[in-house]
């Protein structure tokens, strides 16, 4: 490979994830949604619940618990996999 063309690569490969990190939005948004594929009570939700006030308090950010129960999580699952990709939903399931 010649000289030049490996210096064009090395070029294109350094400043590619610095375009992509400054096209990113702020972090943390205004609003963080946790979503918990699972039925309120349970203890994937008792997981959630604990973690918001730690996140809220963290973060400076308003943190919501939001239960999309169903399909065995996949309900949920894919609110999230769908949802815009800036950080304001979380998954949160085990």
């Amino acid at each position: 490979m010649p000289r030049l063309t490996r210096r064009a690569v090395t070029a294109g490969l350094v400043t590619l994830p610095v375009a992509h990190a400054l096209a990113q939005t702020a972090w943390p948004v205004p609003q963080i949604t946790i979503i918990v594929p699972f039925p309120p009570g349970g203890s994937t939700d008792a997981l959630g619940r604990l973690m918001q006030p730690g996140l809220q308090q963290r973060l400076g950010a308003t943190v919501l618990v939001e239960n999309k129960a169903g399909a065995s999580g996949a309900i949920g699952a894919a609110q999230v996999a769908k949802g815009k990709p800036d950080g304001s939903q979380f998954l949160v399931t085990f």
